[in-house]
């Protein structure tokens, strides 16, 4: 039984390579300019995308670095506020 099984996986991948051949629509050259120039369109929109993404997260930290700046001045305005309230009291 095993040998009738592996002999008919031979013939099914014979004919399965023959029709592939027989139908294939272009030659593996043809196929293989063509995936090489899909690769690259698409390696060029990675790119473009990445410069994006690099250029968003610089906005966003130097957003960050500012309202970090803000938050900072808000705080020692405050303290400085309560000092001279302390003072005014004392």
């Amino acid at each position: 039984m095993h040998r009738e099984s592996l002999f008919a996986a031979f013939v099914g991948l014979g004919l399965g390579a023959g029709l592939a051949l027989l139908f294939a629509p272009e030659s593996g050259r043809h196929l293989r300019g063509r995936i090489a120039h899909r690769a690259r369109g698409q390696a060029r929109r990675l790119k473009h995308q990445a410069e994006e993404i690099q250029e968003s997260a610089a906005n966003l930290v130097e957003q960050g670095k500012e309202q970090a700046l803000k938050q900072r001045d808000g705080i020692v305005n405050a303290v400085e506020a309560g000092k001279r309230a302390y003072l005014k009291t004392v």
